[in-house]
């Protein structure tokens, strides 16, 4: 177990991030009680093994105790670029094929530095994956908030990086790694409709063959809100618009990709975009 825990803080350690007990609990890759683990940091920061934060609850590796101040200033940065885009968020609830949108990377886990964009990971209504696209890049642009292509850094800009539709919300086996069952276990829903976000974590349960805890982790956070407006009654109201709609979106933003493509892997139901991809970096350290 004592490996297992030497693991998963070198992971976190990657991003220069203490987790705390219970996220360190949720992404340990053996089986074990939440109490075990506490029992077991606290013998190990007894021995200088680890190092801990008990106010914050935090823990890292011994070497390590500067991620604890750092982590308190990225999560104050997280919070403020939150802020800047808590408008174009709003927007993105009210628009009928858009299932849910949610934080990934580094917002997603309170850790961003100033330099960082705003990852937003999207799941659209069946059938309209495209028209769900053209609505988020086009409010975003509106707002000024896009992250522009082939910019390194874009800080406080959104990276609209994933695009499921409802109808196939399983990750593909050639991305089936830790790194990616990570990402979606640390994910932030910021609104979902239809309890889609339970939907999403149904069909893709192979992620708890990594990291078996975050089974009983979710189940004591499942539950996340529904977005309070009708959005039965919006959607019909604009259904028109996606049937005539949809077919001409997808044509237009499959000629203007064809044209930028790089690692982009674009299907029928899910678009990915990793301009930066920091699995390959995870792989090699």
């Amino acid at each position: 177990m004592e490996e297992s825990i030497y693991e998963t803080l070198h992971y976190f350690a990657l991003f220069s991030y203490p987790p705390t007990i219970e996220e360190l609990w949720t992404f340990l890759k053996k089986k074990t009680s939440k109490k075990n683990v506490k029992q077991l940091v606290y013998m190990l920061s007894k021995s200088k093994k680890l190092i801990t934060d008990t106010y914050a609850n935090r823990v890292t590796l011994a070497g390590y105790p500067s991620f604890f101040s750092m982590q308190k200033r990225r999560n104050r940065i997280t919070e403020e670029k939150k802020k800047k885009v808590g408008l174009y968020m709003k927007i993105l609830s009210y628009i009928p094929w858009i299932q849910l949108v949610g934080y990934s990377g580094s917002v997603s886990m309170n850790n961003a530095v100033e330099a960082d964009d705003i990852d937003v990971f999207i799941i659209a209504k069946s059938q309209r994956l495209w028209t769900a696209r053209f609505c988020a890049v086009l409010t975003a642009l509106l707002l000024r908030i896009k992250r522009p292509r082939n910019v390194k850094y874009a800080a406080n800009t959104v990276c609209l990086n994933l695009f499921f539709d409802e109808r196939d919300m399983h990750i593909p086996p050639i991305k089936q790694t830790a790194y990616v069952a990570h990402e979606v276990l640390q994910m932030k829903v910021i609104f979902q409709k239809y309890r889609t976000y339970m939907h999403f974590i149904e069909s893709n349960d192979w992620v708890f063959t990594f990291y078996p805890n975050a089974r009983t982790a979710l189940t004591e956070h499942m539950y996340v809100d529904e977005i309070d407006i009708n959005s039965v009654i919006t959607y019909q109201s604009f259904a028109w618009l996606g049937w005539v709609g949809e077919g001409f979106f997808q044509f237009v933003q499959r000629l203007i990709m064809q044209k930028r493509r790089t690692k982009e892997r674009v299907g029928e139901t899910q678009l990915w975009f990793f301009p930066d991809d920091f699995e390959d970096k995870v792989k090699t350290s």
